[in-house]
C-alpha cells in the first residue's frame, strides 16, 4: 500500500479556484502549488524512480504512468490524488488506458497485457506483436486494442476476445506512437523513417502519407473532431496537417532540442500542448502558430510524455519526464464573445524545483 500524508498552506484556501500545478519531485514527493504564488497546497507520497515511458488518460478524469520497471501509477487528473498502484511483469515498454477508465493495457518484448484498474488482474494476454511493442492505445470504445512495433507494424486485438484481427505492416523503420480518431474509423501512426500515415482501421491500408519531417517523427494525434493531425520530431518542429487532403496547415517552431509527445485538448478551439528534451512544455495555438506559454518545471530534466484528459470541462494537462516526475498543470480559460469557453492566454510559469 502507499502511504499518503497531506499538508495545508495556511496562505493558500483549498477551495481556490486558482489554476494548480502538481509536481512530482525526484525525492518522490508530489506537490500541488498555486500557479500564481507558488505555495504548496499538499503533498502526497512517492513517485516513479525510474524515467516516465508512457501516460495515457481516461474519459473519466483518470490517468495512468508507468516507467520502465512496470509500475504503474493511477491518478485522479482533477485532485492530483495517486488512486492505486500497479506491478506488472517484465520490462514495460508501453501503456493504453481505456476511455472509461477499467483496463490498462501494458506491453514488455513479449506480450501485451489487458489488467483491471480496480483489481490489478491480469484478465487477458495478447500474443503476436514481436519484436517489442513501442506503443499501444485502445480505440474510443475499448473494443480494439492498436500496438505499434519496432518492425514498423500495426496490430489490431479484439479486446473482448483477444483475437488478433489483423496487422500490417505501414512503416520502413519502427514506429514511434499510434492514435485512433475519435469515431474510430482512422489509425495516425508515425515513425523514425520520417513519415506520418493514416490507415483505414477496417482494412489498415494506408490512405495518406504525411511528409516534411527531416529526421524521426516522435509523436502524432488527433484533434477531437478528427480533422487535424499533429506531428513531433527529433528535428525540433510540429507540424499541424489538414485530415482530409494531408495539407499541412502549420508548422510550429520554438524548441530547442527534440519534441517527445504532443497533446490536443477538448476546446473548440483547441490548443496543442508539446513536451521536449529541452525540459520545457509548451502551449500553442494550432491555427495561427502562436505560442501561447511556456512552462520551464524541472531545469534540465527532458520532458517525455503528455496527456490532457478530456473529461468534462478538463483543463489539466499531464506531464512525465526523465526523472520519474509526473507533472498536473492546470490550465486558465475564458468565453470569447459568443460564449464559446476556450484556452486563455496563460501567464509565464517557471520552477526551478521543490
Amino acid at each position: 500500500t502507499t502511504s499518503t500524508s497531506t499538508t495545508t498552506s495556511s496562505s493558500t484556501s483549498t477551495t481556490s479556484t486558482a489554476p494548480r500545478l502538481v509536481l512530482v519531485s525526484a525525492n518522490n514527493t508530489l506537490a500541488v502549488y498555486d500557479v500564481a504564488q507558488l505555495e504548496a497546497q499538499y503533498a502526497h507520497s512517492h513517485a516513479h524512480n525510474s524515467p516516465v515511458r508512457h501516460l495515457a488518460a481516461a474519459a473519466d478524469g483518470h490517468c495512468a504512468s508507468v516507467c520502465q520497471e512496470g509500475v504503474v501509477q493511477l491518478w485522479n487528473c482533477k485532485t492530483g490524488e495517486q488512486l492505486g498502484r500497479m506491478l506488472t511483469p517484465g520490462r514495460t515498454t508501453a501503456l493504453a488506458l481505456s476511455s472509461d477508465g477499467t483496463r490498462v493495457a501494458t506491453a514488455t518484448a513479449e506480450w501485451v497485457g489487458l489488467w483491471c484498474t480496480q483489481t490489478g488482474q491480469l484478465l487477458r494476454r495478447l500474443r503476436g506483436c514481436l519484436p517489442s511493442v513501442t506503443y499501444c492505445c485502445f480505440r474510443q470504445d475499448a473494443q480494439v486494442l492498436a500496438a505499434a512495433n519496432s518492425e514498423g507494424c500495426i496490430h489490431l486485438w479484439d479486446t473482448s476476445t483477444g483475437q488478433l484481427l489483423r496487422y500490417a505492416r505501414v512503416h520502413t523503420q519502427a514506429l514511434a506512437s499510434c492514435e485512433f480518431n475519435f469515431f474510430g474509423s482512422l489509425l495516425a501512426t508515425c515513425s523514425a523513417d520520417q513519415t506520418v500515415k493514416i490507415c483505414a482501421v477496417d482494412t489498415l491500408r494506408v490512405r495518406n502519407t504525411l511528409l516534411g519531417h527531416t529526421k524521426a517523427v516522435t509523436r502524432c494525434t488527433f484533434n477531437k473532431l478528427g480533422s487535424l493531425l499533429a506531428s513531433a520530431s527529433d528535428d525540433l518542429l510540429i507540424k499541424v496537417y489538414c485530415v482530409e487532403d494531408g495539407r499541412e496547415t502549420a508548422t510550429l517552431q520554438g524548441h530547442l532540442r527534440s519534441v517527445t509527445d504532443l497533446a490536443f485538448s477538448s476546446h473548440l478551439h483547441p490548443y496543442l500542448v508539446s513536451t521536449s528534451s529541452d525540459a520545457t512544455v509548451k502551449i500553442w495555438d494550432p491555427e495561427t502558430s502562436e505560442t501561447l506559454s511556456t512552462f520551464f518545471l524541472l531545469e534540465g530534466c527532458p520532458l517525455l510524455r503528455v496527456v490532457i484528459p478530456h473529461f468534462y470541462n478538463s483543463n489539466v494537462v499531464v506531464v512525465g519526464d526523465s526523472a520519474g516526475n509526473v507533472t498536473f498543470l492546470k490550465q486558465w480559460e475564458e468565453e470569447d464573445a459568443e460564449g464559446v469557453t476556450k484556452a486563455a492566454k496563460p501567464r509565464r510559469s517557471t520552477l526551478l524545483g521543490l
